[in-house]
């Protein structure tokens, strides 16, 4: 059951931000919506508080070298929220397949991605067009790709490549679901987990010179990385707990669990100990330890398990603390998309009005912050509500089910 809101909103339709119920006691999975806020403020904390002011950000034509925040690299390991992510997108989309049709899994999808997406491309448009050079007719391509979410760059932010990635992985899932195969879905997981294991230790044994493939790189920062292939190892292990969960999994794929899951952690080592520092970018070209994003997305997992294996976990949570937590799910994908951009200008404009960098990138953060919740709980539900009335008439003008 959810409790009451601890004070008055105005009631609006709105799609839980996290699986609210399992098919034995309608849990809802609070411990989900704090790892998903956490691992969103990480991404956050990386991009505004790290990466913004090196080299190789991808704002640095809005920074110009106008600020560093020294005291942030603490977070430069906050880009791994992102194969967190992928995780529990695993875990949810499993539980949501479960007895969809086709067009009812579609469906679910499209009202829980594109309302979000339409604003945040949106306000993400309005920023960079008021308070940067880019080229007017670049933008709109790109706003394009992203109120569409088209799954090929660019986007008008970088961060809409993981979309890409889950509407690939959502993609599998409905060809499984409308070949009536869901029960399968414990081959379907071991085979995609086992394809980018085979990928990965083919990426580490390019990197350390046992075998040589000349474009291995550059495909795994593209293809590879929008196909299952090198995140694909956290996809799986998300259904997979699931499975678990569900006592669905065999025996023999619960040990390929943790083969999955200490395959994830080598993958994060591959990430941050390797050639080009995709997630853990450095100013002087050096290796960042890896120790910490593995303890992180470890501490991660396992609160993931226990708040689903365990109802007691859950249900140990205060009342007054479960609408809160509802929210801070829900603000969660919003401010995964919007952070960036508007966040790099709110600190540069604050800092030009003689703020100090440290207390610039706070306040943004929570000025931020404020913005997704406003959108999660009162723009995003409104127009949400609207798009599942046009689709309700498309339906019933095409007899969809």
């Amino acid at each position: 059951p959810i409790c009451p809101p601890p004070f008055r909103t105005r009631p609006v339709h709105r799609e839980p931000s996290m699986p609210l119920q399992n098919a034995s006691n309608r849990q809802y999975y609070f411990g989900l919506d704090l790892i998903r806020f956490a691992s969103a403020c990480l991404v956050l904390l990386f991009h505004l508080g790290y990466s913004t002011w090196q080299p190789e950000s991808g704002a640095r034509d809005i920074v110009r070298g106008a600020y560093a925040i020294p005291e942030a690299s603490m977070f430069w390991f906050g880009g791994m929220g992102v194969q967190i992510f992928f995780v529990i997108s695993g875990f949810v989309i499993a539980n949501s397949a479960q007895g969809a049709t086709p067009y009812g899994f579609f469906r679910s999808r499209a009202l829980r991605l594109y309302p979000a997406a339409w604003i945040c491309a949106t306000v993400s448009l309005i920023t960079l067009l008021a308070f940067t050079e880019r080229p007017v007719l670049n933008l709109l391509w790109r706003y394009l790709h992203s109120v569409t979410l088209f799954p090929l760059s660019p986007w008008i932010e970088g961060v809409y490549w993981t979309l890409a990635a889950e509407i690939i992985f959502y993609t599998l899932m409905f060809l499984l679901i409308a070949a009536r195969r869901l029960d399968r879905l414990e081959t379907f997981s071991n085979l995609m987990g086992g394809i980018s294991i085979a990928f990965i230790v083919l990426v580490a044994c390019n990197r350390n010179g046992l075998i040589q493939i000349e474009h291995l790189e550059g495909f795994r920062k593209t293809v590879g990385r929008y196909l299952p292939l090198w995140y694909g190892v956290f996809f799986s292990l998300g259904m997979n707990l699931w499975l678990f969960t569900r006592r669905r999994l065999s025996k023999a794929s619960a040990v390929y669990t943790v083969a999955l899951f200490l395959v994830c952690c080598f993958q994060i080592y591959l990430a941050f100990h390797g050639a080009d520092m995709e997630e853990g970018v450095s100013n002087d070209g050096s290796r960042q330890a890896w120790q910490m994003p593995v303890f992180v997305f470890t501490v991660a997992i396992a609160g993931l398990f226990a708040s689903t294996h365990w109802p007691a976990v859950d249900q140990s949570i205060p009342l007054f603390a479960r609408e809160p937590l509802r929210r801070l799910g829900l603000v969660t994908y919003p401010l995964y998309l919007v952070h960036f951009s508007l966040g790099v200008i709110l600190i540069k404009g604050l800092i030009a009005t003689g703020v100090s960098p440290v207390l610039a990138f706070v306040a943004s953060s929570v000025l931020v912050f404020l913005l997704c919740l406003y959108i999660a709980t009162e723009l995003e539900p409104a127009l949400r509500q609207r798009f599942g009335h046009a689709l309700n008439r498309l339906e019933r003008r095409f007899g969809l089910r």
